[in-house]
């Protein structure tokens, strides 16, 4: 996961973690090493690009990666605690 905060210049964060698909049909990225996941929507599995050989180490090894951005930390608490990681 990539997460772009344009709201605090141009800040930029990657996230190692696995999307998985639960019983009830949702779909969540987990980082298991900060022990945390994230329900993500369904149209962002249709936007999962996969990572350029080049770029391998700089995303942490994924195989496919998806981004967001953030613009109004002020609303979650838990992406401030990810931009602010």
């Amino acid at each position: 996961m990539v997460i772009s905060n344009i709201g605090s210049g141009g800040d930029l964060r990657i996230y190692a973690g696995k999307i998985i698909l639960t019983e009830k049909a949702r779909y969540y990225f987990v980082n298991s090493t900060q022990h945390w996941e994230i329900e993500i929507e369904r149209d962002i599995i249709k936007k999962l690009q996969p990572v350029q050989p080049d770029s391998k180490s700089i995303m942490l090894g994924a195989d496919y990666f998806f981004s967001m951005e953030v613009t109004a930390l002020k609303s979650s608490l838990f992406l401030q605690s990810l931009i602010n990681a």
